[in-house]
């Protein structure tokens, strides 16, 4: 297994090549941040911890189907990229930076020629992500990014969690259907309670504090990412998700992300680590 690992100012971070590029531990000044299990790797990536990378689309299509190009596609929950392997382009004490093209495999699923790259750099006491992707085909390309960090809060009672959004679709709470209820957010959003909810509409920037690990992360979105998926289903983790939109996207083109031919975008995020 490849491990690509980048330090600065007290500040560590692992990234796994092999698997979806993903970024598999943080910490700083000792106090592990992620909550990470090394031996379910290969077999669900997505549900190992770390940070997962969702690409193209997060969540689920609709009957795992994407309508792309004319044709329709069977899409993974959560999109490909996590569970193929990574080339590395560069590396460097506080950074490196790891590249996916498209190939056939990827082509089966989505079919565009495409440049996804992550690099992932220290700067301060964050690790900032930035997530670039190139459109090489002749079509318009669209995607939902995102990704999937697992916060470590083994005691999520004892763990703190602020935000701004309230808006939200609540996956724990469905119709007849199939639809998650639509809500308003009046209270805090205490970790130890049972969480499967997308917010939006608002500054997705959030806070997570876990005395009990000894740290303080902060996650800031920005612009590039406005949805946040918390999910606290997982033992010994509170998801807190950046995304670039909402589950099913691919069937509402508004909501994707479009490069047209020949164009590309970088989106970014960071972790704000802070030791207790």
């Amino acid at each position: 297994m490849r491990k690509l690992i980048i330090a600065k100012d007290g500040v560590m971070a692992v990234i796994l090549p092999d698997f979806g590029g993903m970024v598999a531990e943080l910490s700083v000044d000792g106090a592990h941040v992620l909550r990470m299990r090394y031996e379910n790797l290969g077999l669900a990536n997505v549900l190992t911890g770390g940070v997962p990378v969702l690409f193209p689309f997060v969540s689920r299509c609709e009957n795992d189907e994407a309508a792309l190009r004319g044709g329709v596609y069977t899409m993974p929950m959560h999109g490909f990229a996590k569970d193929t392997a990574f080339t590395v382009a560069r590396a460097w004490e506080s950074g490196c930076e790891v590249r996916l093209e498209a190939n056939a495999a990827t082509r089966e699923v989505y079919p565009y020629d495409f440049a996804l790259s992550l690099r992932y750099e220290i700067e301060g006491r964050a690790l900032k992500t930035t997530m670039r992707v190139e459109n090489r085909d002749d079509a318009p390309l669209p995607f939902a990014a995102g990704y999937h960090p697992y916060f470590l809060t083994p005691d999520r009672a004892a763990a703190t969690f602020t935000m701004g959004l309230r808006s939200y679709w609540d996956y724990l709470r469905l119709d007849a259907d199939g639809h998650p209820a639509v809500c308003q957010r009046t209270g805090d959003v205490l970790l130890r309670d049972a969480y499967d909810a997308v917010f939006f509409d608002g500054d997705a920037d959030a806070e997570i504090c876990c005395p009990e690990m000894g740290y303080r992360a902060r996650v800031v979105c920005g612009r590039d990412f406005p949805v946040l998926t918390i999910c606290t289903t997982q033992d010994g983790a509170s998801c807190v998700e950046p995304w670039q939109a909402r589950p099913g996207a691919v069937q509402r083109p508004k909501e994707c992300l479009w490069l047209q031919p020949g164009e590309a975008g970088e989106y970014v995020y960071a972790i704000e680590v802070e030791k207790l």
